[in-house]
């Protein structure tokens, strides 16, 4: 999807561009003629209105060189008023230019980010984590999830979903149901990929994101809980840094603001080389909090 993303930007931006560099062809083409005219009054004016032609229509003494001096002054008017559209579209022309090698780059620097992560090798699961699905903060009355079509059992728990007969399958499941709002189901579904398949490869971030089932209901306690053990459990994974994040962040929905504060600190010690998106948002936290 994002060499999609940036094939679009490619493809549509050089089109606006070019819209544009007609419209400011057209007017410089009017200017050239409305020049040419003027240098031609002007050559007629100083032979006192000779050979007007159909243009002056009073050829008699002062009247034709006034016809010719107001014929002047209008072509002049023009001119001005072109001039300021011409420069008003090569500016717009400009930060076009600027605003599409800026989106450019900026896809290409998520395009270079996201072949780091996931490599050559990855899976389309794994890579498709770059979509993640947001982390912003759940509010009060979204305790409950959606259930889909996982139905609660008799003590409210929702049963473990049946396993799609590979490690990636299970994930893929429980990853899409957390995409689509279905946290209860997405939690089943990350615990019983975690019981399945405890030492499989992807059994980090499913740890992480059975913690974000937690986050986005608003549980703070379990998702700090989970969060803290992700980390512990997997302090080289590849969600050890989000885990880190997002249990200061709980924790200081909590009100422990001394806890949050010093886990945000360890974050920048454990892990200097974070991406931005980790550091810019942990920074906000910190100044969220207070932190010193």
């Amino acid at each position: 999807m994002p060499l999609a993303v940036a094939a679009m930007i490619c493809v549509c931006s050089p089109r606006l561009l070019h819209a544009e560099s007609d419209d400011t062809l057209m007017l410089m083409n009017r200017l050239n003629d409305l020049d040419a005219q003027v240098q031609t009054l002007k050559g007629q004016q100083g032979r006192g209105g000779a050979g007007a032609g159909p243009v002056m229509p009073n050829t008699a003494g002062g009247g034709a060189a006034a016809d010719l001096d107001v014929r002047l002054a209008q072509i002049q008017d023009q001119i001005r008023t072109l001039t300021g559209e011409v420069e008003t579209q090569s500016n717009q022309i400009a930060q076009m230019k600027t605003e599409n090698q800026r989106m450019v780059q900026d896809m290409q620097l998520r395009l270079n980010d996201l072949e780091a992560k996931v490599g050559g090798t990855a899976s389309p699961v794994a890579a498709r984590e770059e979509q993640a699905p947001s982390t912003a903060v759940p509010a009060e009355a979204s305790q409950g999830g959606r259930l889909g079509t996982l139905v609660p059992g008799p003590n409210g728990s929702v049963p473990a979903p049946a396993s799609g007969g590979s490690p990636e399958k299970d994930y893929e499941t429980a990853y899409n149901q957390l995409g689509q709002g279905d946290y209860a189901g997405a939690e089943a579904g990350f615990s019983a990929f975690l019981k399945r398949y405890p030492k499989q490869a992807l059994a980090p971030q499913a740890a992480y994101w059975l913690g974000e089932t937690f986050y986005a209901r608003g549980m703070m306690e379990q998702a700090s809980a989970k969060f803290a053990d992700t980390y512990k459990q997997y302090p080289n994974g590849a969600k050890a840094p989000d885990s880190l994040l997002k249990l200061g962040m709980s924790l200081g929905r909590l009100g422990r603001t001394q806890q949050a504060c010093l886990t945000l600190a360890e974050l920048g010690k454990q892990f200097p080389a974070a991406s931005s998106k980790i550091k810019s948002t942990a920074a906000q936290e910190r100044a969220h909090f207070k932190c010193q």
